[in-house]
């Protein structure tokens, strides 16, 4: 399939919101406990900069593309999944999903869709969506992204108590920012970097882009372990909406 991804806006990263001094240096702290020892003067730079996405050495000052998973056309799906799409994504990089009856996955590019299925974000709910959007990441002038940026939503059946059955409707019981970095030449086209809390991490789009700037370039798929950034560590980071 050729991609004639549908761009929905650009962007060059801003900073959204700048915490204090001591918080900074509180909030470098506490998430350092939930990042590899390798990562960890990578995420110090991400924090004491206020997580805007600072410059990053591979990469230079880094801009955005966002998209929408569009044009999907049905794959055999070759015990990957119940149901196998191929969707537009970037040119040269199509998006996979698999789909069940309560479970979704994505994968970026053709290599390793079955390691790709299998990382999944902790999104609760009986069973999960994905997209619409995916912000794409790239180092300034490069025409090919780094990194994506993806959210994944936690859904179950809406219950009334009182009434004693189902309303129709739906409940969301998790949103999560998943980073993914981009490995064209690797023996998955992309693999987990980060999981961004959305529903309790306040900027949490500033966040997800200012970890996949310093993260994803560096990122070991395979070896370096998925860094999660929740409530707590955006608290003492001064993100308190």
């Amino acid at each position: 399939m050729t991609a004639r991804c549908r761009t929905t806006g650009s962007y060059r990263t801003k900073a959204a919101h700048s915490p204090s001094s001591g918080a900074m240096r509180r909030g470098t702290m506490s998430l350092l406990l939930h990042v590899e020892p390798r990562m960890r003067i990578v995420m110090s730079c991400v924090l004491t900069l206020g997580l805007v996405a600072c410059t990053n050495p591979q990469s230079g000052q880094s801009r955005g593309e966002i998209t929408e998973i569009s044009n999907c056309q049905q794959r055999e799906p070759a015990g990957l999944a119940p149901f196998l799409h191929e969707c537009e994504g970037w040119p040269g990089i199509p998006v996979f999903t698999a789909s069940s009856e309560h479970s979704s996955a994505l994968a970026f590019g053709v290599l390793g869709l079955d390691r790709q299925f299998a990382e999944r974000p902790p999104t609760g709910g009986l069973y999960s969506t994905i997209g619409p959007d995916i912000d794409w990441r790239f180092a300034e002038g490069a025409t090919r992204p780094f990194a994506a940026i993806v959210r994944w939503r936690g859904v179950s059946p809406a219950y009334d108590e009182e009434a004693g059955d189902f309303t129709g409707e739906t409940d969301i019981n998790g949103n999560i920012l998943v980073v993914a970095a981009l490995r064209p030449d690797g023996p998955a086209s992309a693999c987990h970097v980060a999981y961004v809390d959305a529903a309790e991490v306040p900027y949490a789009n500033s966040v997800a882009r200012a970890v996949a700037d310093q993260l994803a370039p560096g990122f070991r798929c395979g070896t370096d372990s998925v860094t999660h950034i929740d409530a707590v560590a955006a608290n003492r980071m001064g993100f308190t909406g």
